[in-house]
């Protein structure tokens, strides 16, 4: 089934160097696509807007000739992760667009081959960003929680996360089983879910930041 795309969300973050490239590539996507563009003309430019921007693809130029991880990329899909990332480079090589997926890219594209696909590329990953708004709303909410709790809530829950029951985490934590019972029902108060289950999907997303399965959410 597909899913509908809020109409505030189909924007294009195009970011490149070149006046020449910008207005092609924007050209492109505006007479094959019903995408908005907003264009950048340099990295800085998008950074100092990034946490404002709504959701949308960025779509940004990479050089080929980066080794290793790429740091903006994992800094884009660290901070906002709901965002795909669309990688433009030339000459565009095997290894270089592995090293793009690996840094947080979604796709990449090779501008030396033309950018005849790129239409079918973008509508391609806008039909993941319903989910990926999703799982980036379930992340923050899962950060937010776990940093409601105490320190010594926190520890419990690492100790019940590994599986251990309240016996055993009274014993590693010098505690009475009653205040293990205690901190708990506190834990799960706190977090403002229905079970420790819960709690325990949401630390995991907290700290690993990964997509887990949709849980059963109280009111914040």
């Amino acid at each position: 089934m597909t899913k509908t795309i809020d109409p505030s969300w189909r924007n294009v973050y195009l970011i490149h160097s070149d006046m020449a490239v910008r207005r092609s590539l924007r050209d492109i996507v505006i007479d094959q696509t019903n995408y908005a563009v907003i264009p950048f003309a340099t990295e800085a430019d998008f950074l100092e807007s990034l946490a404002f921007l709504p959701p949308g693809c960025v779509l940004i130029e990479r050089s080929s000739q980066e080794k290793g991880r790429d740091t903006l990329l994992q800094g884009i899909a660290h901070l906002r992760p709901e965002l795909p990332i669309i990688a433009m480079c030339n000459a565009c090589d095997v290894p270089t667009a592995i090293n793009l997926i690996k840094s947080g890219a979604s796709d990449v594209i090779d501008l030396t081959s033309g950018s005849a696909n790129l239409p079918e590329m973008l509508e391609q990953t806008f039909i993941t960003l319903p989910d990926r708004v999703r799982r980036a709303d379930l992340y923050r909410t899962a950060k937010e929680r776990v940093a409601a709790l105490t320190p010594k809530e926190l520890s419990v829950l690492k100790w019940i996360a590994l599986g251990m029951l309240s016996k055993q985490i009274a014993h590693e934590m010098q505690l009475s089983v009653r205040t293990v019972e205690m901190h708990r029902s506190h834990i799960l108060t706190r977090m403002n879910v229905r079970s420790m289950g819960d709690c325990i999907h949401l630390f995991h997303l907290a700290f690993q930041e990964e997509a887990f399965e949709d849980i059963a959410l109280g009111a914040a």
